[in-house]
């Protein structure tokens, strides 16, 4: 029996409040879905078209202020690479204009205004001629001036520093297109790492090294190109107002070549990052080789090294433990073909010897050893004996010399009767034997008050003197 339906209104009321509603459909519940996460991420939102245009075309210009916090950030940056300091290089990647014309390119890209893209290509080249003379300068200059692992890793970009340009001018032109302005340039300009790239072709160029050079100076155009290029896709996607009418036909044209020109660009980046991925798998393929092979109780690997050449490489391993004999090294050869590395060749060097090789090896550095020993005595003494005579050579000039300054300050005093003196040894020969060397002394008396025996008295005096100062065994006296 069906229930009456009752005539009081109130009980009515709490039989339909009651009733469960009506399932919802799969479409309600993704247009719910979808409109929660467009609003969520919705850009438009706090958007500012005209105040990032402003702001954007104000810091376009590199002069003045804009040129010397360049300078500076670029000296910085070059110093931090120089010294291997990554929280200097990241110090001045926080004060560096270079952002400013870089996202000046793609916002004229983006709305065609040609006179804003020409003046932003126009700073960007000054910005870049500024940077290079400046870091090349500083590494003409610098008294360290070699390669550091900061250095290193800025020359062969890949498409991960293409995404992070795309992601950092993306949150760029994101932050400058709000209202309430979102500091996130300076992260920008440290993520994207547009300035030390510009410094390591400075490096390259002072170096006159073209590797470098072009390596880290195709990485600062990437990332400039693409920060560019993300400024430039948010422009669009905004829809930012067009400064110059583009008919449907001519953007067409635009958007295909700016896609054309950055696939072009990047594609060198692919090629590097696909040669860095087969280079990281050779190397664990290595590793794991090594470490099932030779890491174990009777061996260990103290390290190992891949020599690369044009037309093979050579795996070095250097070993510990029990002494692999030579006919067993071709079943190692044979386990690392194994491991798919190819055109590699096996080398082993190992720090434990035979007992028969490492005592014949003994004895032939003892015996080099003892050779060296009785060489250097051998070169010691011969040493010793030209000190001697050296030695016995000054001896003999200083013997020979004669003082004769001071010689004739002491005269004047103990002699005032003596008005002139010379002294010297001179060669003699009696004809019937050798040449031998005399002492002679030349002396002129003032005779005016000088009797002759007061003159030999004075004289046997002064020779007496002379052969004791100056340790002579005889003296010949003549006068003038």
């Amino acid at each position: 029996m069906n229930p009456t339906p009752s005539n009081n209104p109130k009980e009515n009321n709490q039989t339909k409040a009651t009733t469960p509603p009506p399932p919802r459909t799969w479409s309600q519940w993704w247009k719910d879905t979808t409109h929660f996460w467009s609003h969520i991420l919705d850009l438009r939102e706090g958007l500012d078209r005209k105040g990032t245009v402003d702001k954007i075309k104000k810091n376009i210009e590199t002069k003045g202020a804009n040129v010397w916090l360049l300078i500076c950030a670029i000296l910085i940056a070059s110093i931090g690479l120089d010294v291997n300091s990554p929280a200097v290089i990241i110090g001045a990647m926080l004060i560096s204009p270079l952002m400013s014309p870089i996202l000046g390119i793609g916002l004229s890209i983006g709305i065609n205004d040609q006179t804003t893209l020409v003046a932003s290509l126009k700073h960007f080249a000054i910005a870049i001629l500024v940077s290079l003379v400046t870091s090349s300068l500083y590494f003409l200059i610098t008294p360290l001036g070699t390669l550091t692992s900061e250095m290193a890793g800025r020359i062969n970009p890949t498409i991960l520093d293409v995404l992070v340009a795309i992601a950092g001018g993306t949150a760029g032109i994101v932050a400058l297109s709000r209202k309430e302005l979102i500091n996130a340039i300076p992260g920008v300009a440290i993520a994207t790492a547009l300035l030390p790239p510009l410094c390591v072709t400075g490096f390259g160029i002072a170096n006159w090294n073209l590797e470098i050079t072009f390596g880290s100076f195709y990485l600062f155009f990437l990332n400039s190109t693409f920060v560019s290029l993300a400024t430039f896709v948010v422009v669009r996607f905004l829809g930012y107002p067009m400064k110059k009418y583009m008919n449907a036909k001519e953007r067409r044209r635009n958007s295909l070549f700016v896609a054309a020109f950055a696939f072009l660009l990047i594609i060198p980046s692919f090629v590097k990052l696909t040669q860095i991925l087969s280079e990281l798998r050779e190397k664990q393929q290595l590793t794991q080789f090594i470490e099932n092979t030779f890491n174990n109780d009777k061996h260990q690997a103290l390290r190992w090294d891949l020599n690369k050449t044009d037309s093979t490489n050579t795996l070095k391993i250097v070993l510990v433990g029990d002494y692999i004999p030579p006919d067993s090294l071709p079943q190692y050869k044979k386990a690392l073909e194994d491991y798919e590395v190819q055109n590699c060749q096996l080398e082993i060097v190992q720090l434990e010897e035979p007992p028969p090789d490492f005592d014949k090896k003994t004895a032939e550095i003892k015996a080099v050893l003892l050779d060296y020993i009785e060489t250097s005595k051998q070169t010691q003494t011969k040493k010793d004996e030209e000190i001697a005579i050296l030695q016995q050579q000054i001896i003999n000039i200083r013997k020979d010399s004669i003082p004769f300054l001071s010689l004739q300050r002491e005269l004047k005093i103990l002699f005032p009767e003596l008005e002139r003196f010379s002294i010297a040894h001179i060669p003699q020969a009696d004809f019937d034997q050798s040449v031998d060397s005399i002492n002679v002394l030349m002396l002129d008396w003032d005779k005016e008050d000088l009797t002759e025996e007061v003159q030999t008295e004075k004289e046997t005096q002064l020779k007496d003197w002379l052969q004791a100062k100056l340790d002579l065994n005889q003296l010949e006296i003549v006068h003038f």
